[in-house]
C-alpha cells in the first residue's frame, strides 16, 4: 500500500461516488441531494479554494482518498476522506488524515474544519482521535 499526492482531481470520481452513494444510503431525510450530488458540481466547489491537496491510497488499484483545501482566509477543511471497507481499520485513514493535516498546518491554515453527514455519525471516533469536537450542528429546513 502506498499513499501518493495527485494534481488531477478528476482521478478520484470513482471513489467519489462511493462515497456519494455510501451518504446516500445512510441519509435519512436527504437522499434528494446526495442522489444529485454530482462529482462535476461538488469538484467546482472545492476549486473555488485558494489551495487543495489530494492524497490517494493504493493498493493494487486506488482505494481511498483525502482532499484537503485552504480558502482566502486562510481557514482549512478536510473536504472529503474516503477508504474503501474492506480497507478500513488497517491504518490506510490514519495515514490519509495525517498526511492532510500535516498539509494544512504547513501551508498555515488558521483552522481546520471537517463537515460529518449526518446518518454517518460512526465516523465521529476516528475524527475525535485527530482532536476534532463537535462545535456546531447545522439543520436543514426538508420540504415534504
Amino acid at each position: 500500500m502506498q499513499i501518493r499526492e495527485e494534481a488531477d482531481l478528476t482521478v478520484i470520481q470513482p471513489l467519489w461516488e462511493k462515497l456519494n452513494a455510501h451518504h446516500l444510503e445512510h441519509s435519512i431525510d436527504f437522499k434528494g441531494f446526495f442522489e444529485s450530488n454530482y462529482f462535476e458540481r461538488r469538484l467546482a466547489f472545492i476549486n473555488e479554494a485558494e489551495e487543495v491537496k489530494l492524497y490517494v491510497a493504493e493498493d493494487h488499484e486506488d482505494c481511498g482518498f483525502i482532499i484537503v483545501a485552504i480558502d482566502k482566509l486562510r481557514r482549512g477543511e478536510v473536504e472529503a476522506l474516503y477508504l474503501d471497507s474492506d480497507k478500513r481499520g488497517l491504518g490506510i485513514g490514519e495515514e490519509l488524515m495525517q498526511k492532510g493535516l500535516d498539509w494544512l498546518k504547513a501551508h498555515h491554515a488558521k483552522s481546520i474544519s471537517l463537515k460529518v453527514a449526518a446518518g454517518n455519525e460512526a465516523v465521529m471516533d476516528f475524527y475525535e482521535k485527530f482532536g476534532f469536537k463537535k462545535r456546531l450542528y447545522y439543520m436543514y429546513q426538508v420540504e415534504e
